[in-house]
Parts: structure tokens; sequence; C-alpha cells
């Protein structure tokens, strides 16, 4: 979803700064992109890290105007047999460097006078109780609950801050179930429309979130998900 999303916005003549714990991979991104995108390698979820990311992209570009979060790792098991350290992991990659982004992100336009957007890459899986991925669906609960508050707390400084929930998207680990006849038919099973979502579904969302025509919009979750909430079975 990263890759499109990028994609998009540099398609609209943006200028776009990657980063990913993965240089190769955020270089290769930032290269088929052209003149107009640069990588950077960064462990998000550190705050020396995101420090030095931030402090690359403003003497490389001198401004920011759109920040999106779009990070995550999963992890499984049973809830009695949940290590902190997968735990406490899980937290700061798919919470806390949201935390620490959207900090960076508003202490510019802050010391700048100027608004901003920040939109957030949730999942359903913040409404959805699934006892085998406890970690991952309460993150993802955390970024629903810190997009409110960061929305509340920078509203009067103009900084808009958003969720986008996405269900079952067609890329990344997706790809890999589908390519599983049995598995593909029970997650497309789940889904009322009996497709997933493409990424360029969710990056058109983000190009919305991040327009002049949301402009009246912050603090909200949106969801999709074609539907699949509305049918949740365990």
């Amino acid at each position: 979803m990263g890759r499109v999303i990028a994609a998009r916005f540099a398609s609209r003549g943006a200028r776009v700064a990657l980063a990913d714990i993965n240089a190769a991979e955020a270089a290769a991104v930032a290269t088929s992109l052209g003149d107009q995108a640069i990588s950077f390698q960064a462990d998000v979820s550190r705050g020396d890290e995101v420090d030095a990311l931030f402090a690359h992209v403003l003497h490389e570009f001198g401004r920011l105007d759109v920040l999106v979060n779009n990070v995550a790792i999963t992890a499984g098991g049973d809830a009695v047999d949940i290590e902190e350290a997968l735990w406490d992991r899980v937290m700061a990659v798919n919470l806390k460097s949201y935390l620490l982004c959207a900090q960076r992100a508003a202490r510019h336009w802050k010391e700048q006078s100027r608004p901003g957007r920040i939109i957030n890459i949730g999942s359903i899986d913040a409404e959805l109780p699934i006892p085998d991925r406890i970690p991952y669906c309460v993150s993802k609960a955390g970024v629903v609950a810190l997009t409110r508050n960061l929305a509340l707390a920078f509203a009067p400084s103009g900084i808009k801050v958003n969720t986008i929930n996405p269900g079952l998207v067609a890329t990344g680990m997706m790809t890999k179930a589908m390519a599983d006849p049995h598995r593909q038919q029970e997650l497309l099973g789940w889904q009322p429309a009996k497709r997933m979502a493409e990424a360029s579904e969710i990056a058109e969302a983000v190009l919305y979130l991040a327009s002049e025509a949301a402009d009246f919009i912050t603090g909200a979750t949106l969801t999709i998900d074609g539907g699949r909430l509305l049918q949740y079975t365990l």
C-alpha cells in the first residue's frame, strides 16, 4: 500500500519522501518515481531516527505538507503466551511510531504557523476481537484512539488528523494467501463484494483526506472494507 500511495501522490505532482527500515526497498520505490522522490532508512519506532528522518526531508524539500503513517508488523499466538518483548515491539512499531512522526510533523507546522495533514493507516482489526492476533488488534485500536486525541489537540493549529482502516487488501501477505485456492475461498467468503480492495482504492482515499475537499474532516476513521465488518464472524 505504501508503494501505491507514494506513486499516487507523485502522479499528482507531489514530491515524496519514503522512509523504511529496509533501505533497499525504499530506494527502489523512490527510484521508480523519478527525481521527485527520495528515500531514507529509519526505524520509526525510535525517536532519534525519526528526528533524523524529518531533518533530512526538511533539508531536501524545505517544507512538509502531508504525513502518511503506514507501517505495521503482526504477531500471532495464544493469549496466555504473548511474550513481553513481542508485545512491546508490536506496540512500538504499530503505535508509538505514529505518535513520534505526528509529533515531529506537528512541531514543524507549528513553528511555521502552517496547517498540515496527518493520515494514519490502521486496520479494521481495530474493531475485531481476534484472539490469536491480540497485539496487532490492540495496536490498531490504539491508532484510532491516537488519531482522535491528536485531532483534538492539533485542531487549533489547523492540523487535521484522520485514520483509514482498510479491510483485506490484495497486496503483501494477502497476495501469498490468495495463491492457496482453499484460503482464497475462505477469504473471499468473508467479503460481501466477493473481492478484496485494491491498493489503489486505499491510495485514492489518502489523497482525498490530504486534499482541500477534506478540509473540515478531522478525528475521523474511514473504513474501506467492502462491507466486511457488516457480516463479521469468528
